[in-house]
């Protein structure tokens, strides 16, 4: 199972968005990943927020994802992406179809993930490119509330897939890959404790997903009253800061 995000498609940009400064740079650090590639299929394409800026790059993008409302905030962004509605775990090209093959925070959402890289290497020309990227928090001061939350909540945050270092593990292990690591690149995403509960409320992040609508409302406002009680301000403004790593493998011909 891929996690759907039609949920999400009306904030998802809102939400995921980066600085346009962050994003140029973030894309720069795509292409040189991508390298020569020319024909790129971008798994978990969502609403073109990478796939857009590197068609700007002259790379022809495909994108697949299996939320239709997503894909409908694509289609009115830009005609430039072909995108397909399909899972990554079953997609619908043939053998040797691209040049490369692209995922940017998606590996940690889908359950059968070997079945989607399995599929990635299937559709890659001999030669090609996996090239992989999310973020990881450097230092966020909001961790102790999110713990506090499922605590609350009687339950505890579910992983449905697995890091894109585990990705690229199993490129090595099984298929051969070289892998290369491109620089970091740190960005900081501004929130606060007053925001990270209107989050919860709004179901805003995949993680309260599971949590039913009510449980979240009613966590949210007993948490806040307990902290406001204490004399905490929720609303000081607080810096998560991030690392957004890049891993490219480079597959052998097969």
């Amino acid at each position: 199972m891929t996690t759907n995000f039609d949920r999400a498609a009306s904030f998802y940009d809102d939400t995921r968005g980066l600085p346009e400064a962050t994003m140029d740079a973030l894309t720069d650090r795509l292409a040189e990943g991508l390298g020569p590639a020319k024909a790129v299929l971008e798994l978990g394409v969502g609403t073109g927020r990478v796939a857009v800026p590197l068609t700007e790059r002259g790379y022809a993008m495909t994108g697949v994802d299996i939320s239709e409302k997503m894909l409908a905030v694509l289609e009115a962004k830009s005609s430039t992406v072909e995108a397909r509605g399909a899972d990554a775990t079953d997609l619908p090209f043939d053998d040797s179809s691209f040049d490369a093959v692209l995922a940017v925070d998606f590996f940690h959402l889908v359950a059968e993930w070997r079945r989607a890289v399995d599929e990635a290497v299937r559709v890659l020309r001999p030669g090609g490119r996996i090239v992989l990227s999310t973020f990881a928090a450097a230092d966020d001061p909001t961790i102790e509330l999110r713990q506090r939350i499922f605590r609350k909540a009687g339950t505890r945050p579910r992983r449905v897939g697995v890091e894109t270092t585990d990705v690229m593990a199993d490129l090595e292990n099984r298929f051969g890959a070289t892998s290369t690591e491109i620089a970091p690149l740190p960005h900081v995403m501004p929130t606060s404790l007053a925001g990270e509960l209107d989050d919860l409320r709004a179901g805003t992040w995949s993680r309260y997903w599971e949590l039913p609508v009510e449980l979240r409302r009613r966590v949210a406002d007993t948490i806040e009253s307990e902290l406001r009680d204490t004399g905490l301000n929720l609303d000081e403004p607080l810096d998560v800061k991030i690392n957004q790593t890049v891993l490219m493998a480079t597959l052998g011909g097969r």
